[in-house]
């Protein structure tokens, strides 16, 4: 659906969900104790539509997109005892997936074994993106 003619409303859902959440969290972190924690990691799940753009979803992935710029942002300021990271989602298993076949789809322990990898990693090394998609196999 071109922006034009796009709902308000559906914009608003898609940021207060993919973006302000992340802002808050990120916000309550550090203004507690946690900042003195060294090497805090802070994820953010983003999505592959953010360079997709897939169209009818101009409000979800631009919000996606704007999610890997507040990691972008995060990760340019102060403190720099936090670092913060985009896992852009490919294909996942949600209850908004409008899929029947469930093959090749991105799942939890995927999404778990990519973040237990990331934690320990140095903080200085953590990327500020990380794309997991699935690669379908041929079928004969």
């Amino acid at each position: 659906m071109p922006i034009s003619i796009s709902k308000p409303d559906s914009w608003m859902r898609d940021f207060e969900i993919n973006l302000f959440g992340a802002y808050h969290l990120y916000r309550a972190l550090i203004s507690e104790d946690c900042v003195s924690v060294e090497g805090l990691r802070f994820f953010v799940l983003g999505s592959t539509s953010s360079v997709s753009m897939r169209s009818g979803m101009s409000s979800y992935w631009i919000s996606k997109l704007a999610l890997e710029n507040l990691v972008t942002a995060i990760n340019n300021e102060d403190p720099r005892s936090v670092r913060a990271c985009c896992l852009r989602l490919g294909r996942c298993k949600t209850p908004f997936i409008n899929c029947e076949n469930d093959d090749g789809l991105v799942s939890q322990a995927d999404l778990r074994r990519t973040v237990g990898y990331l934690e320990t990693c140095s903080v200085d090394l953590l990327p500020d993106l990380i794309s997991i998609r699935p690669i379908l196999a041929p079928r004969f």
